[in-house]
């Protein structure tokens, strides 16, 4: 059921999934927003946003796959 609801397995959207693979590659808030092409603003609350639910899923044991508690 994630594919309607434009889910990854992850629980994340193709677009979070986008943002927080361009902020692996190194590039910052500004540079992932030029890219999207979407506003620096926006970028910035997605990620505010997918970081929260990571942190929750984390937290309640969802994301076997991450080490959750590494600083």
């Amino acid at each position: 059921m994630l594919v309607p609801n434009g889910l990854q397995v992850g629980g994340l959207t193709p677009r979070e999934v986008g943002i927080l693979r361009l902020l692996a590659e190194g590039m910052g808030t500004p540079a992932v927003a030029e890219a999207m092409k979407y506003s620096e603003r926006t970028i910035k609350k997605d990620i505010s946003a997918t970081l929260s639910r990571l942190r929750s899923w984390c937290a309640t044991g969802g994301l076997h796959s991450l080490d959750c508690h590494r600083s």
